[in-house]
């Protein structure tokens, strides 16, 4: 839950702390990573997620049979939610921790 921060998005280079953008190869693809606020909890917000995932889709060239979610510590718990809520979503699921 380290990784949280203010909805105004001040906090957002929290969020490359861990993650799949300092893998080689991360510029080949599209990473979609939404912050938690600090104020909520992911269930409360799952929704917008969702919202936000539909709109790039539709925007940006993606391959919808290849979206992968993952997260670690409270990320997992907020994939894991987006995944429950839509499981269909999600080529595969990687909660960490």
């Amino acid at each position: 839950s380290g990784e949280r921060g203010p909805t105004n998005g001040a906090d957002i280079d929290l969020v490359r702390k861990h993650g799949p953008w300092k893998s080689l190869g991360s510029e080949m693809c599209f990473i979609l990573a939404p912050q938690c606020p600090s104020s909520q909890v992911w269930p409360s917000f799952t929704k917008q997620v969702l919202d936000v995932i539909s709109y790039v889709c539709s925007v940006c060239p993606i391959d919808k049979t290849r979206i992968y979610g993952t997260g670690l510590s409270l990320g997992g718990f907020g994939v894991w939610s987006v995944a429950w809520e839509s499981p269909r979503l999600f080529a595969a699921v990687v909660p960490i921790c």
